[in-house]
């Protein structure tokens, strides 16, 4: 049976204090358990999850990572900022072949930044 699930997390400090950024994925699976993805992936150098236990503060790259990559896979190119191009490219591949192990398809990412 297909399931669809959704994510979502926001991350910056909020409309008052500073740019917002909320995202929303929608991701479709036959499998029926697939709490091992997030391990899987993060262990591939992709970490996706709440902002807040990926970012400590230092380079925003693993937060760009986790976003990067997915939007790659949709065919949507956006430039990295704090990665390199290659890196991107290569995780992209490596994402694809994970969800395709996991019989995970993701089929929509939606982003929003909101300044104040």
């Amino acid at each position: 049976m297909k399931q669809i699930i959704l994510g979502t997390d926001e991350a910056g400090y909020g409309p008052n204090l500073g740019p917002l950024v909320v995202s929303l994925t929608a991701w479709e699976t036959s499998a029926d358990d697939i709490s091992s993805l997030s391990k899987v992936l993060k262990n591939e150098g992709i970490p996706l999850g709440d902002s807040k236990k990926i970012y400590h503060g230092e380079s925003i790259a693993a937060l760009e990572t986790g976003v990067l990559v997915p939007l790659r896979t949709l065919k949507k190119n956006v430039q990295p900022i704090a990665n390199d191009e290659e890196k991107i490219v290569r995780l992209s591949e490596t994402f694809e072949a994970v969800l395709q192990r996991h019989q995970v398809k993701i089929f929509d990412m939606q982003y929003r930044s909101v300044e104040p």
